[in-house]
């Protein structure tokens, strides 16, 4: 049996470990496969899958590809609206880092309330 828990760990490790070496577009490359299979595994309405797209934009953040990184940020709110368990503490990192994404941008109004 594939345990996509264990696939999802290795992942995570990898991924931390490529970003901690500065190799952004190759962790970027894994945030987006393990987005891809939490989607799969515990659907769009879950804080699991809006973490992993919170991972998805810090890493466009790290590559300056601003466009993305919002897009990602935005679904992850949006995944965090949807899903029951509603992590506040969660919810509080992704609006922090949109914030400071906004803030990057030069767009102060949008950032000010956000952090």
């Amino acid at each position: 049996m594939h345990d996509v828990e264990a696939d999802l760990r290795d992942m995570r490790h990898s991924m931390a470990e490529l970003r901690q070496n500065g190799r952004f577009q190759d962790a970027l490359g894994l945030a987006l496969r393990v987005s891809d299979t939490v989607e799969r595994s515990s659907g769009l309405d879950s804080s699991e899958y809006a973490v992993s797209l919170n991972n998805v934009a810090e890493l466009h953040q790290e590559l300056a590809d601003y466009a993305a990184a919002e897009r990602a940020y935005q679904g992850s709110l949006a995944a965090l609206q949807r899903a029951a368990e509603g992590d506040r503490c969660i919810l509080l990192t992704v609006l922090g880092n949109l914030g400071r994404l906004y803030h990057a941008t030069g767009r102060l109004d949008a950032a000010e309330p956000l952090l």
